[in-house]
């Protein structure tokens, strides 16, 4: 039996996680920016497998190139976005070989970018092209239900329109058709879900 089968009416509880972040268009690849969220969520289950759920976090973003002595590449990159996020989500509960209670979690997130710090070689990028305050992205995932009241999920988040216009007027990625119309948070997250 899953645990959205036991439990009924609204509840609440706290998250706290991890992530690794890049952002489509910057001209680097690779998760190599680190970051971490924090905040509130509140559950409501709609049925006997599916549950509604909605949070309010604090969320670190953006993307960073790190110089490789060994190569001698001696640039580097930094760009820190600091989002409030309010996603909300659908999840669908099942459980494997009768004993892991499993959730597909699959929603929006729409986020206020409340800070931001871009610096190149060591240089605080102080005229940039600025970067958008509304951020709406999609994202899915798999949650693994430890308890009633602890899970912990694994997520896939991506901005759905441009966080900014190319900075230099240039598209680094001109055959791509989708997803291109500037730069966009590319994200892989782990949290930790606690709920009383």
């Amino acid at each position: 039996m899953s645990f959205a089968q036991k439990s009924q009416g609204f509840h609440g509880g706290i998250t706290i996680g991890a992530c690794g972040t890049q952002v489509d268009g910057d001209w680097y690849g690779g998760f190599d920016k680190g970051g971490i969220m924090a905040g509130f969520v509140v559950n409501y289950p709609l049925s006997k497998t599916t549950t509604f759920q909605a949070e309010i976090k604090y969320f670190q973003k953006g993307s960073r190139k790190n110089i490789n002595y060994d190569k001698g590449d001696y640039n580097s990159y930094i760009m820190r976005l600091q989002y409030i996020e309010m996603p909300f989500a659908l999840a669908y509960h099942f459980t494997v070989l009768d004993k892991y209670n499993l959730s597909a979690e699959l929603g929006l997130a729409p986020a206020y970018l409340i800070s931001s710090y871009e610096e190149r070689d060591g240089y605080e990028i102080l005229y940039g092209v600025p970067f958008k305050k509304i951020e709406l992205s999609g994202q899915y995932g798999v949650n693994y239900h430890v308890s009633e009241k602890f899970h912990m999920g694994f997520k896939y988040h991506y901005s759905m329109f441009p966080i900014r216009d190319f900075p230099d007027g240039t598209n680094p990625k001109p055959g791509r058709i989708v997803f291109n119309k500037g730069q966009y948070n590319n994200i892989v997250s782990f949290s930790l879900y606690y709920i009383v």
